[in-house]
């Protein structure tokens, strides 16, 4: 199992780098460009899923998952749209969030990304 990175000490270069050569950073990488492909270019599915796998290498810090997802390919203006009272990024970072400890307590994992088929990278 591989552990929770320490992503405090660790620039976001050096964080992206280490995601992206991980042993499912293929998908990693295509996200990070702005790939949809893999979620039938659902812009939306394509946002959470790498908000799950920020959500992982960043320790489940949204402030650094925000930051990173704003320098990724898929960054576009409906990250900042209001929907309500909260932006669109806020939410998705939420519910990456949510799903990720989700994951952990029904398989007893601590919230790594899954095989191939799930939903994150």
């Amino acid at each position: 199992m591989e552990m929770l990175p320490a992503a405090a000490n660790i620039s976001d270069e050096e964080l992206i780098e280490r995601a992206k050569n991980a042993r499912d950073g293929q998908r990693f990488r295509r996200l990070w460009r702005g790939d949809t492909s893999e979620y039938e270019n659902d812009h939306s599915r394509a946002d959470l899923a790498l908000c799950r796998a920020l959500a992982f290498w960043c320790g489940g810090n949204s402030e650094s998952i925000d930051r990173l997802f704003r320098r990724s390919g898929l960054m576009r203006e409906k990250w900042d749209r209001r929907t309500g009272a909260t932006a669109y990024g806020a939410l998705t970072i939420r519910t990456a969030l949510v799903q990720r400890y989700r994951t952990a307590a029904n398989d007893g994992r601590h919230g790594e990304p899954r095989e191939r088929g799930d939903e994150e990278c």
